[in-house]
């Protein structure tokens, strides 16, 4: 049909002679309406409403989409998009409710509006809003909006209220789990009823394949194991062989919907009610009609197992050297798994605390080897040790401190002359750039000659600066710093170590050693380098260093090396 074009003295305000063309918006917000016909009424109306007022209808966006929130209308915002791309300056809705249900839209589109990009028409009252619209029109729009969005309030609530009484009655509302499915309630002339159901199921094939399942967990099985074991056994349907995955198992073993609750009176004249099962919907638990897979005590027990699975994970991780810095791994030859928390609870409610290889690799049972429990208390015995290793006197302190400062003075004084001796050498070689330049002004010389004579001396001179930054420095004395720290520490470290908890002991004990392993029942690790270096210099009688008769002007003792973190 071709738009009619009104003389220029009808056309009304928000008339544009250079663009006539309109984009009809179609929405529908339930799924189920596309099998119906709104989509097809409102493009006809649409096109109707274009035709009478003389604007070409060029493109129709039909979609299905809420319009509650604006962050989930992307079909709605794309169509927005596309017109401005195309600059089609119309929009035909059908009524104010297809437009939006909230404010945000609602602003968006006022404000385009009023900037004059979109003209907005409704077809079934003529309404339409323009840049030189009424604030009184503008006023109108957000009624509507406030009515629409009222509308959906008031649907929202009777549709929970309902469904809510359908919980009461024993039947779950809403798209039901796996295996089952929602069968409508016939009428006296077995027609289906418009409201109303039942729950139907299990299938046949979904209570096999779901009471496989909890049997195999129940002996043990992992989730991959069992879904692996299920689909070699040919109880997974073709049609969730796609979607059958240790995820799936997991959801079907902890689902209340399949589980049953006691019953002790059951009616065989009403087999509905012979069943007791039970749902959660919404957050809230209500007494279910429909069939169960699990029985109450299988029930039970599966709420057990992974009440106890649950635990366990947590544990695992709760030890005292589970994790953090000293988190211990295992030393035997081709191992080298971490070494697992695994408490042990006896009836009496007492915990033992024990640490095992994880034995991931399977080296400890491929080689026949029984599991080794080792006690916590004797793991942190072994690790204490560290504080006897580095143990020293105060004497032995002072001694070492005194050294310390001897070696500082001494390389203080030899980088003193070092750069005493660099300094002089870069005065040397500036003397000599200037000769060469000398003889270059004279013409003794050339160009080439003079360029390669300069470039050599530049490079031996960037040399000197560099030695000279290495060893020009007197403030260097951080590391002194840090040993005493360390001393002070080594002179402490039983009493401090004593004087804790056991949180506390590790967490001190952590600046002590590195790489903790168990090889058995035996708790390894190295001592950090400088406690390291302690450790060596309390058994041997030479550690004080000795002054060189010829030092290097880059002296670097061993002392003050051994200090440096």
């Amino acid at each position: 049909m071709t738009a009619v074009r009104r003389p220029i003295h009808e056309r009304p305000r928000w008339w544009d002679e250079a663009n006539d063309r309109a984009m009809l918006i179609c929405r529908i917000s339930d799924r189920k309406q596309k099998d119906g016909v709104s989509l097809e009424a409102q493009d006809h109306h649409g096109r109707e409403y274009a035709d009478r007022v003389g604007l070409r209808a060029i493109i129709a966006k039909p979609f299905q989409e809420s319009a509650k929130k604006s962050q989930l209308r992307a079909e709605f915002h794309a169509a927005i998009d596309e017109a401005r791309r195309q600059k089609i300056k119309h929009l035909i809705f059908y009524v104010w409710d297809r437009i939006t249900r909230n404010f945000t839209d609602a602003e968006m589109l006022e404000e385009m509006i009023r900037d004059g990009e979109i003209v907005v028409h409704i077809a079934s009252g003529g309404t339409v809003l323009h840049a030189d619209s009424d604030d009184s029109e503008f006023f109108l729009f957000d009624i509507n909006v406030a009515q629409a969005k009222q509308d959906n309030r008031n649907r929202r609530r009777k549709t929970i209220d309902g469904m809510e009484q359908r919980c009461r009655n024993g039947w779950y509302p809403s798209r039901t789990p796996s295996f089952y499915a929602q069968a409508p309630v016939l009428d006296e002339q077995g027609r289906p009823k418009r409201r109303g159901g039942t729950v139907v199921g299990p299938t046949e094939e979904g209570r096999r394949l779901v009471r496989r399942e909890m049997e195999l967990h129940l002996k043990g099985f992992s989730l991959e194991r069992i879904r692996r074991k299920c689909v070699a056994d040919g109880l997974v349907p073709a049609r969730y062989l796609a979607t059958y995955t240790a995820t799936q198992i997991d959801k079907h073993l902890k689902n209340i919907f399949y589980a049953a609750i006691p019953n002790p009176h059951p009616d065989p004249e009403r087999p509905n009610e012979t069943y007791r099962s039970q749902f959660v919907w919404r957050g809230n638990w209500y007494e279910g009609k429909h069939e169960p897979i699990f029985s109450a005590a299988e029930w039970e027990r599966l709420k057990e197992s992974f009440g106890q699975k649950a635990t366990q994970r947590v544990l695992k991780h709760q030890g005292l050297f589970a994790e953090g810095p000293l988190t211990l791994t295992c030393a035997a030859d081709g191992c080298g798994c971490k070494v697992t928390y695994a408490p042990k609870t006896k009836p009496s409610g007492v915990t033992y605390h024990y640490y095992r290889c994880a034995d991931g690799r399977y080296v400890h049972r491929g080689n026949g080897q029984p599991q080794v429990n080792v006690k916590e208390q004797d793991i942190l015995d072994q690790v204490a040790g560290a504080a006897d290793a580095i143990e020293i006197t105060s004497a032995f302190a002072e001694a070492l401190a005194r050294a310390l400062n001897e070696t500082h003075r001494a390389a203080t004084e030899a980088k003193k002359k070092s750069a005493e001796v660099y300094r002089a050498e870069i005065r040397a070689l500036e003397e000599k750039d200037d000769r060469l330049f000398d003889r270059f002004d004279s013409g003794e010389i050339d160009r080439a000659t003079y360029d390669r004579q300069l470039s050599r001396l530049r490079t031996d001179k960037s040399d000197r600066f560099e030695k000279l930054r290495d060893v020009d420095t007197e403030g260097d004395t951080a590391y002194l710093d840090t040993a005493r720290d360390v001393l002070e520490l080594a002179k402490q470290a039983k009493s401090l170590l004593e004087s804790r908890s056991r949180e506390e002991k590790r967490d001190f004990l952590a600046r002590l050693v590195c790489n903790p392993r168990l090889d058995g029942r035996t708790t390894r690790f190295d001592l950090k380098k400088p406690f390291a270096v302690i450790a060596k210099m309390r058994v041997a009688n030479d550690w004080r260093p000795q002054r060189e008769s010829n030092p290097s002007p880059r002296i670097r003792t061993s002392a003050r090396s051994c200090f440096i973190l």
